[in-house]
């Protein structure tokens, strides 16, 4: 991959927290446990990776720094829903989903500060591991217990002034998101700079799902999940 002129200047932003200390913070307090979660179980659990964490994390941020970074092709798993369907979700690489974290952790508190409403939920794990294996479980699709509590307390207040209460899904949500409309509402947020956001479109990218050959311009924004649910591999 090459590099414009202007990258020096850029990856300086990238610096401040692309630090050996601060990929293995998130790796031992995050994404380690959040790796043990997936719907594909990792026979080793990533103790290869563990054991060796300080030469992957120097590798990752030499690789990020240079440009030259580009994430590993992502295991897809066909996770069965009702009445037959499937819902793709991808598994990254180990160190792949550990640098996506850390780009998350950097943008997380812009993201919040721009919410256009209040009635927005949900808030990410803590992954805290004084956690029982229920709670990991139930807060792996819901997010933390304190939204759940506020997204409750704001449905039950409803049926104080309505009289009936209808709960739906928006169904396959995620497969029509447009990643470029995306991107530009991340764009008006003050706080997040711009080599941080083409990190992180630049590997949603790679794990956008092209099969035959289809252009790179279909909507769809990948999906992972913490389920543990019993799934159907596809490698495809």
């Amino acid at each position: 991959m090459t590099t414009s002129p202007r990258f020096t200047d850029r990856s300086k932003k990238l610096k401040k927290f692309l630090t050996q200390s601060n990929l293995t913070e998130v790796w031992n307090k995050h994404v380690r446990q959040a790796n043990r979660q997936q719907v594909v179980t990792d026979l080793a659990d990533y103790y290869d990776v563990h054991a060796a964490l300080a030469v992957h994390v120097k590798s990752a941020i030499k690789r990020l720094l240079s440009g030259r970074y580009v994430p590993e092709a992502p295991l897809r798993v066909l996770l069965e829903k009702s009445r037959g369907l499937c819902r793709q979700l991808v598994v990254p690489a180990a160190i792949d989903a550990l640098v996506l974290q850390v780009l998350v952790n950097s943008i997380i508190s812009a993201v919040l500060a721009n919410q256009p409403s209040a009635n927005a939920f949900y808030q990410p794990q803590s992954h805290k591991f004084t956690k029982s294996r229920q709670e990991r479980i139930e807060e792996g699709e819901y997010g933390s217990n304190k939204s759940w509590l506020g997204f409750q307390k704001r449905v039950f207040n409803f049926s104080k002034f309505h009289e009936y209460l209808l709960v739906t899904d928006v169904a396959n949500f995620f497969d029509y998101v447009q990643i470029d409309q995306l991107r530009s509402i991340y764009e008006s947020f003050d706080g997040i700079n711009e080599i941080i956001l083409d990190l992180i479109f630049f590997i949603l990218d790679r794990y956008h799902w092209r099969p035959d050959y289809i252009p790179g311009v279909s909507p769809g924004l990948p999906q992972s999940n913490r389920s543990v649910k019993a799934p159907c591999v596809d490698r495809c």
